[in-house]
């Protein structure tokens, strides 16, 4: 997470790293990037201007060695979702999150 962070630095306006750590997320432990960012102007009609917040939170299947890395993205000025503690909780992002399961 480290790398990816390093990237959206050089990419993204105003990027701030908040924490790339281990901590409950959606009642497990997992490792958390959680940063912040601005888009002045609309962004390749991707991102709306605004301020972001972003959760980036690896899954790894118990039974291999595969996973995937969620990665969670709010506008808070239009979004229902104004901090970190919001994502799992509020918006549309928690109903994705509550039904993701690997596929046996």
């Amino acid at each position: 997470l480290s790398r990816l962070s390093n990237e959206f630095s050089t990419q993204l306006t105003d990027y701030q790293e908040i924490s790339n750590a281990t901590e409950d997320f959606d009642g497990e432990k997992h490792h958390v990037l959680k940063f912040k960012f601005k888009v002045n102007e609309e962004f390749k009609n991707i991102f709306d201007k605004g301020n972001y917040i972003g959760i980036i939170v690896p899954y790894i299947d118990k039974n291999s060695d595969n996973g995937v890395l969620i990665i969670m993205l709010a506008n808070t000025d239009k979004t229902e979702i104004k901090d970190f503690s919001d994502f799992g909780k509020k918006g549309k992002l928690a109903g994705v999150l509550h039904t993701f399961r690997f596929v046996k």
